[in-house]
């Protein structure tokens, strides 16, 4: 009896052991011990990683590093292209056979190969190369793996090459319009391979605005139209196309005077825009859910006056569907939140608060239902510590475990290419009936653990017991009656969820940790 009133009394409740994020592995990345920034982040099917970003050894100019990391987190392969000039990549995008395809440019535009598309087959050997004498700005893949670079200047440049590198076609359209000018950033492929074009267009100087064209797959111009809901200067930095050929545009107004979101039909017609007047205001990330819905966030200050992030859900009519702050941050201009959807409908979102709010953690991550309920938030102080870094990429796996890449603290006092895997603890069934008196001792463990369960007034129960992963699938499982040996043979270390029923239904939940 003096054992069981010792033990841990204790109200289940399932914010607290359910759902929260738990770090499964983390991969510093160091090139020759020099600065290392990953631009772009992609997971595989099969749940690896590819990163590309810039690589700086020598101070003078960068370099675009590329690298593989396996779904346990160890690196696989890493290549990097190094030439005389500052070089920059731009996109990343997989097939489903594990090859990855990097464009970006390569520092000079007054060469005849001042941009390039390669692939990397999935051991990390160059498939082929391609280099173009224009600045390449983005590029999108179709189902047949065919790989399609945009880029930009006095014309809008599209080259399209099979996944072998065979150049399939290149065509341009003029944008040199008589005063006007130009700047097309963003590109994207709808199911029937229309191609869409989104960017900067100005009048003079000083009043861009956004522009769309759409093409038919072999380039003939569908529309193209111009928008600007201000008389301000507007400039677009994000674009999503869903499945019914209806675009989503996002950017800011003037110098980080609001936010602005459009919605274009199929044929052109603006459905509907939202703007959110603000003056910090500024767009990190936008995406559809599995609805198509469209989420946006951001960075505003009025609200509360202080700089913090903004999440907004939109429905497909324009409509709020709901909005959080989830946290404060600072006067960033680079692209430090981001957000991700599964297929359920949650939404993640992951982001840099440092360096203005010294007392606020540096990193944060909370994930929402697709109603707005905040389901749980994380936060960390030792992930970022210095006012550059910040989280670059979110993406969700399989199992919508999350991955981040971060541009963070190296070993070496430089930036690394870092990236965490956070699995969730999920897949278990949390009834709550009554207050439990659960013990596990030693917990964590190495060897044998054992475990003694009442309910109370202390009565012990036939009972049953087991163990989950953190993906709630079944690890063992026994009945008891009082105590119970926990015997770890056979089960690799790593963070676990006990789960005791009673004969009457009665349970209870606790995390084990074996080492």
């Amino acid at each position: 009896m003096k054992k069981i009133i010792q033990s841990i009394l204790f109200v289940l409740v399932m914010h607290s052991v359910f759902g929260q994020p738990v770090l499964q592995w983390k991969n510093n990345f160091d090139f020759q011990s020099g600065i290392d920034i990953p631009y772009k982040m992609k997971v595989a099917y099969n749940g690896d990683i590819y990163v590309t970003g810039i690589s700086n050894v020598d101070t003078f100019d960068n370099d675009i590093l590329t690298l593989k990391i396996n779904s346990d987190g160890t690196t696989a392969w890493h290549n990097v292209i190094r030439n005389d000039y500052g070089e920059e990549p731009k996109g990343l995008i997989l097939d489903d056979e594990g090859n990855c395809y990097v464009g970006g440019y390569l520092g000079n535009i007054f060469l005849d190969e001042s941009s390039f598309i390669l692939r990397y087959n999935n051991n990390g050997s160059q498939a082929w190369i391609d280099t173009q004498g224009y600045s390449l700005q983005d590029i999108d893949m179709d189902s047949n793996y065919n790989v399609y670079t945009l880029s930009g200047g006095l014309n809008i440049v599209i080259v399209k090459h099979s996944s072998t590198g065979e150049l399939l076609y290149e065509f341009k359209n003029d944008t040199n319009y008589i005063g006007h000018t130009t700047n097309p950033i963003l590109y994207l492929l709808d199911k029937d391979f229309n191609m869409y074009v989104g960017g900067n267009y100005s009048e003079t100087s000083n009043n861009p605005q956004f522009f769309l064209k759409k093409f038919t797959p072999l380039g003939s111009v569908l529309f193209d139209i111009k928008y600007n809901p201000t008389s301000d200067k507007e400039n677009v930095r994000f674009m999503k196309v869903d499945d019914d050929g209806n675009v989503f545009m996002a950017g800011w107004i003037g110098t980080f005077k609001g936010i602005v979101i459009a919605k274009f039909n199929s044929v052109g017609d603006l459905l509907w825009d939202n703007v959110i007047m603000d003056v910090s205001g500024l767009p990190y990330d936008l995406i559809l859910d599995a609805d198509q819905n469209p989420i946006l966030c951001g960075k505003v200050y009025e609200v509360h006056e202080t700089t913090e992030f903004i999440i907004k859900k939109y429905d497909q009519d324009g409509n709020e569907m709901w909005v959080d702050y989830p946290g404060k941050t600072s006067a960033y201009f680079d692209k430090i939140a981001h957000l991700a959807s599964d297929a359920s409908g949650n939404i993640y979102f992951a982001g840099s608060t440092w360096p203005v709010y010294l007392a606020e953690p540096a990193f944060l991550m909370v994930k929402y239902d697709q109603s707005g309920n905040k389901l749980w938030e994380y936060k960390a102080d030792s992930i970022l510590s210095g006012t550059g870094d910040n989280v670059t990429g979110l993406a969700l796996d399989e199992d919508n475990s999350m991955i981040v890449s971060i541009r963070g603290p190296g070993v070496n006092g430089k930036n690394d290419v870092i990236t965490h895997k956070y699995a969730q603890l999920t897949g278990i069934d949390a009834s709550i009936s009554t207050s439990t008196l659960l013990n596990i001792s030693p917990n964590p463990f190495h060897s044998t653990a054992t475990v003694s369960y009442s309910t109370a007034p202390l009565i012990y129960q036939e009972s049953t017991i087991t163990l989950f992963d953190l993906f709630g699938r079944e690890v063992s499982t026994a009945s008891f009656q009082n105590n119970y040996q926990l015997d770890r043979t056979g089960i690799p270390n790593g963070m676990y969820l006990l789960k005791v029923v009673t004969s009457d239904g009665i349970n209870s939940t606790d995390k084990v940790i074996i080492y």
